[in-house]
């Protein structure tokens, strides 16, 4: 996501209705479209849902199809 200054984050933390729909959003996307929506994300942290490994499940095609095109990334929860 690009950022104020243009600089491109590689990490992004959500928490919320915000990482819900995100993930939701992000489990309709396999094969090339997984990489070529935010090519240099490495990590999405998640925050305050109790349902995390729910989420972590939804989008694993997301994060296999990353990894299956040489654009690895890490899902974990965010803990303050």
């Amino acid at each position: 996501m690009a950022g104020t200054s243009g600089s491109v984050h590689r990490s992004e933390d959500l928490s919320g209705e915000i990482a819900r729909r995100v993930c939701g959003a992000l489990q309709e996307l396999s094969g090339e479209r997984a990489t070529e929506l935010l090519p240099a994300l490495r990590n999405l942290f998640v925050e305050g849902l109790q349902s995390f490994e729910h989420i972590q499940e939804a989008i694993r095609p997301f994060v296999a199809a990353r990894q299956l095109s040489g654009h690895p990334m890490v899902v974990g929860r965010w803990e303050d």
